[in-house]
């Protein structure tokens, strides 16, 4: 595929407008504000537009997305007593699931092209995320290896130690 008349920004931060950027096997393999001599196939008009690489989102909780403004402004541990844990007391495996999926949603419609997720029940969240296509990375806990059922769970622990 060939992007033509498309704006990058360099490695050295200089923005470059009307390039042409060229992939093969979803590798870039030519960059220069001159037409190539070869064919690429597909044309992409890239006027008015940047092309950026991926986002990448190193530490999330996918399914916590649904919580967001949740509880807003409160400190962290009485938002954690108050709001977060009591609302995921009442969670199951279905909830976190489907949380999960709108939060995958979202982060692909804001351009996330790979994220390291670090919520509960692994083994939801592993038919969830993997998948061929998927960039997903699990970070397993060693408590998540002997996860309590949510409503088990102790939800006034105090947050003294990081």
């Amino acid at each position: 595929m060939l992007f033509k008349d498309i704006t990058y920004i360099d490695e050295n931060f200089n923005t470059v407008e009307h390039a042409y950027i060229g992939t093969k096997n979803g590798v870039i393999d030519y960059i220069s504000t001159e037409k190539p001599d070869w064919g690429y196939g597909e044309v992409y008009d890239g006027q008015g537009k940047v092309l950026i690489p991926g986002f990448v989102n190193n530490h999330c909780h996918a399914a916590m997305g649904l919580m967001r403004g949740y509880g807003e402004g409160l400190p962290l541990q009485r938002w954690l007593d108050e709001k977060i844990f009591p609302f995921e007391s009442k969670w199951d495996e279905n909830s976190i699931y489907w949380a999960g999926l709108l939060g995958m949603a979202e982060m692909i419609a804001c351009g996330t092209t790979s994220f390291s997720d670090m919520y509960f029940l692994m083994q939801l969240r592993k038919k969830l995320f993997v998948n061929p296509e998927s960039n997903a990375i699990l970070i397993i806990r060693p408590s998540a290896l002997t996860e309590l059922p949510l409503k088990n769970r102790n939800i006034s622990r105090p947050l003294t130690k990081w």
